[in-house]
């Protein structure tokens, strides 16, 4: 325990005297009134000596090293390394003051303390942990075995001043720790390296480096493996960083991608798609250029949006072998041989060469050339004169001695013919005939035959489950007894209603009559009559899952090997897909056995498998088509679920959606005919034309919506939604806006035959249903069968004049009347109803006079009768 006793200031400086308690620390009190003494004896600047009891030596040092060490640790020394004097440590200071001597005498207690000089006499005395140079007798604390301190002398030569407390040789470590530490030279780590602050490192090596703050490096720095997280360029967000001149650069305003929508911008900040190219005003640069290897532009998007392919380099047409042969030479009047002849002059016999191997109408290369000093030559491919040349002149801007070519059409013989004048002194060599093969595509996609058609499930057990009555045999084959229509019949379980399947089986032993083939609600083929050792047959389930074989009374044929699977779409050649994986643009071809090739650009035709000569434009586009024939469906979902109809036409979204057998449709217009599933021969064209027919046939609509309602036969609507609400009534027309139906539609003709509705308007008077009405006139209604409706009743129907009386019917002649008749009388009411002028009297025609006697009775009747008639 340490308490102070007495402090006393002299020459300006203040001793803290410390009474140590214990028997142990009386050195220590004995040590500070020395040093109070030698104050009284020494002015200020005087040189402080200090005698100490015991001496301060170092253990585990050389002699000579011993020699020159200090003699204090911790202190600042100025003596040069001579050995103390009688054990007497002497400290020369100047301007000393109490901070110095406090920090003085908290070293000496500190090494007293690590000495172990400082304990009591009572106690166990503890080991000393010091190490002792035998020379100098000085000592040093031992940690881990080994001295703590080194004592090193002064080295003038290298302009180091000494330490008192130092440490030299190779630093090792597994992990080195440290702080703000910078390396002059190389620096080479084995083990990881942490600096905890800022690491400054010229040319080091380091296999692996934690640095907490910051880094710089400078020199050559080479890393083995460099893993580096949360780096931070300091770039804007969403910026991408490229090499500039002096570093790495950004230009956020035309190079960013969006990390929340996964989308790249080029010249935009905002992208709105996985890659967007955005022009610029002031930039006539284009968006997009593929160019070839010698930077000419193939495909270009202009600034401007216009796009423009330019395949500059053209695609050499390919020739085939050299049809000219040695031996096929007529050349009298000629000297040499192929490929040289010269004309000998004074006749004017032609060197022909015989193409047997050419084909006339096919296009072929022609080489040849002429060389002479007089006269002319004509060649004649075939029969086409070609050109004459003249020796020693130009020729169409060539002259005679060059080689010629040019590709010809060949007609005529198969020969190739040189017509010399008598006087022509030349020369014909190196004539050369090559068939002109097809200019090969710029651009060429080729399927392969596993992609030309749909790809088949497994064989679906069909084994169990049939219906044979009035057929003989067992699975697999059955034979029809003739005399009845019974079907034969197997249910697939199995069979998933929407999916597409191929039907196959087999057919033998026909000699007459046929059967009928149908798939749940579908009829596939109606005119079985032939064999076959394997006929298939696709289409998309609807109904029962059950397949029906129906013959005529007269069928003698077998059914036999009746197989159904699975039909998988086929690969389209070319799919463009959206983000989800929706095909976009497909382009879709199918072949069979039998080379029929149909072409699908949208993504139906998944399913053709002995289509024939389809074409399908549009998403969904004869989608399920199996094996129809002649379809031209242009649209999304035109023909969508035709299966086996062939024939039809179909223009615009959603036409003949569900038709999946009939047959020699014709439909244009949205949605026109869209319900038709086996009508067939009827004509719509017009937005929602026929829709709802089903099944009727032989029908013409030409307007919107005409015969929308429509589900029979041989009706004739022509107008926008003329016959409207006809169903089942046949053989009727209608010509005019609304032909056949009010302009409310509440009432019209639905279920009636053979009417005539002529005129906008025209419709019956009430939901009353009739047939062989005739209604003429705009707005002209009627409610008879067997009748005809003239106008409206408010109307007047004149006939022979322009003017309208006020009766109903007016007839008149071309001219005044010779006399009027007297005819009975008839009532008022009805003579003006027919037009007759007068009290019971008829006026004739001019000519009544000229008319034989006999005629003029009978139309006389006939008018007397007419007045008879009850008219509505």
């Amino acid at each position: 325990m340490f308490k102070i006793l007495k402090q006393k200031s002299h020459f300006g400086l203040s001793l803290i005297i410390i009474l140590l308690a214990g028997t142990g620390l009386s050195l220590l009190a004995q040590v500070a009134q020395e040093e109070l003494a030698a104050q009284d004896d020494y002015a200020y600047n005087s040189v402080l000596e200090v005698k100490h009891r015991y001496p301060v030596r170092t253990r585990g040092l050389y002699e000579a090293a011993a020699v020159q060490a200090p003699e204090v640790l911790g202190e600042s020394a100025t003596a040069s390394g001579r050995p103390p004097v009688n054990n007497t440590i002497v400290v020369k200071t100047e301007s000393i003051n109490l901070a110095q001597l406090q920090q003085l005498m908290d070293a000496r207690i500190a090494e007293w303390l690590a000495f172990g000089r400082l304990k009591g006499d009572k106690g166990e005395k503890g080991d000393t942990g010091l190490v002792t140079n035998p020379v100098t007798n000085q000592s040093t604390a031992v940690v881990g075995g080994y001295p703590i301190v080194t004592y090193v002398p002064p080295v003038p030569a290298q302009n180091f001043a000494g330490t008192s407390l130092a440490g030299f040789g190779n630093l090792s470590a597994d992990i080195f720790s440290a702080s703000d530490k910078a390396t002059i030279n190389n620096l080479s780590v084995t083990g990881p390296a942490v600096f905890s602050n800022n690491a400054a490192l010229a040319t080091s090596t380091i296999s692996s480096l934690t640095v907490a703050g910051e880094t710089v490096l400078s020199g050559s720095t080479t890393i083995a493996n460099l893993t580096v997280s949360g780096l931070n360029p300091g770039l804007t967000a969403g910026s991408i960083a490229f090499q500039g001149a002096g570093g790495l650069e950004e230009d956020n305003a035309n190079f960013y991608y969006d990390a929340a929508n996964h989308r790249l911008g080029i010249g935009t900040s905002t992208p709105g798609a996985l890659l967007s190219l955005a022009g610029s005003a002031i930039s006539s640069d284009p968006l997009f250029d593929v160019a070839s290897s010698t930077g000419t532009s193939l495909f270009r998007v202009a600034n401007d949006g216009s796009v423009t392919v330019n395949d500059t380099k053209a695609v050499a047409p390919a020739y085939g072998s050299e049809l000219v042969t040695a031996g096929n030479w007529t050349n009298t009047g000629w000297t040499g041989s192929f490929p040289s002849f010269t004309h000998t002059p004074g006749n004017t016999n032609t060197l022909t060469v015989n193409l047997p191997e050419a084909v006339a109408g096919k296009k072929y290369s022609i080489v040849y050339s002429i060389s002479g000093t007089g006269g002319s030559v004509s060649p004649y491919f075939g029969s086409s004169y070609l050109q004459t040349f003249y020796a020693g002149y130009y020729n169409n801007g060539v002259q005679i001695g060059n080689l010629q070519s040019g590709i010809y059409t060949l007609s005529g013989p198969t020969t190739f013919t040189f017509v010399p004048t008598s006087d022509f002194d030349g020369t014909v060599s190196y004539v050369s005939v090559k068939e002109v093969l097809p200019t090969p595509a710029a651009f060429t996609v080729k399927g392969s035959g596993d992609t030309d058609g749909p790809s088949f499930g497994p064989a679906i057990p069909t084994d169990s489950g049939w219906t044979s009555a009035g057929w003989t045999g067992s699975y697999p084959a059955f034979t029809h007894t003739a005399g009845n229509t019974s079907p034969l019949s197997v249910s697939v379980p199995d069979l998933i209603p929407g999916r597409v399947y191929r039907i196959g089986f087999a057919v033998s032993g026909v000699t007459s009559g046929l059967t009928t083939l149908a798939f749940g609600d579908d009829t596939l083929d109606t005119w079985i009559s032939y064999n076959y050792d394997s006929f298939k047959y696709g289409d998309k389930l609807s109904g029962s899952p059950v397949i029906t074989f129906t013959p005529t009374s007269d069928f003698n044929g077998t059914i036999s090997d009746v197989i159904i699977q699975e039909m998988y779409p086929a690969a389209p050649l070319v799919d463009v897909q959206d983000s989800t994986g929706k095909s976009l643009l497909s382009i879709q071809g199918s072949t069979n056995y039998q080379d029929w090739t149909s072409m699908f650009i949208g993504s139906g035709g998944k399913y053709a498998l002995n289509a024939d000569q389809n074409i399908g434009i549009g998403l969904h586009a004869l989608d399920y088509l199996t094996t129809g024939w002649s379809n031209v469906a242009v649209g999304n979902k035109s023909l969508w679920s035709n299966t086996t109809g062939g024939d039809n036409s179909a223009f615009g979204e959603g036409v003949l959606v569900y038709n999946t057998t009939g047959n020699e449709n014709v439909s244009v217009g949205s949605a026109s005919m869209e319900d038709n599933i086996t009508g067939s021969y009827n004509i719509a064209m017009g937005n929602g034309a026929l829709s709802k027919n089903l099944s009727g046939n032989e029908n013409t609509a030409l307007g919107g919506y005409a015969l929308w309602a429509n589900k029979s036969d041989k009706n004739t609507a022509v107008g926008s939604q003329a016959l409207n609400l006809n169903t089942t009534g046949t053989l009727n027309t209608a010509i005019g806006y609304n032909a056949g139906l009010d302009a409310n539609f509440d009432f019209g003709n639905t279920t009636g035959s053979h009417n005539t509705f002529i005129g906008a308007l025209t419709h019956t008077v009430d939901t009353t249903q009739v047939n062989y009405m005739t209604v003429i006139g705009a707005d002209a209604v009627g409610k008879c069968s067997n009748c005809i409706v003239l106008g409206r009743v408010t109307d007047s129907v004149v006939i022979g004049t322009t003017t309208a009386s006020s009766a109903s019917l007016t007839v008149q002649g071309s001219g005044s009347p010779c006399w009027l008749l007297p005819l009975p009388a008839l009532p008022c009411s009805l003579c003006c109803r027919m037009g007759m002028w007068g009290w019971g009297q008829l006026r004739l025609l001019r000519s009544w006079i000229l008319i034989p006697g006999q005629v003029r009775l009978l139309m006389l009747a006939s008018l007397i009768q007419i007045c008879k008639m009850e008219l509505l």
